[in-house]
């Protein structure tokens, strides 16, 4: 994860929760992507264990003080998102050769 961040492949959560990543016109693929898998993070995780506070969340525009109050420390969930994200590319994979991509 470390080096994902130190190239610039993934943007550190708490700057992608707070709006201060990198500029969001330049990496729009990549803001889409950790968008769109955060989201599938906190709505699948565990047995949906974070979308109740997920939905909260949203209705309180999504600050960081909100995120870490509702869904917990954002480094600890940067490590289990991250985690599943590697997952999420990993299925994938396996699904494009099993028909052949």
């Amino acid at each position: 994860m470390e080096s994902d961040i130190a190239s610039g492949s993934i943007i550190p959560l708490r700057h992608l929760i707070a709006g201060t990543g990198p500029n969001i016109n330049q990496h729009v693929n990549l803001y889409y992507l950790q968008y769109w898998s955060l989201t599938h993070f906190l709505f699948h995780y565990s047995e949906r264990e974070f979308a109740g506070a997920a939905r909260e969340l949203a209705k309180l525009g999504g600050s960081v003080a909100d995120f870490e109050r509702l869904i917990g420390p954002i480094d600890e969930i940067q490590t289990l998102w991250y985690s599943y994200f590697l997952e999420m590319i990993d299925r994938s994979k396996r699904v494009e050769v099993s028909i052949g991509f």
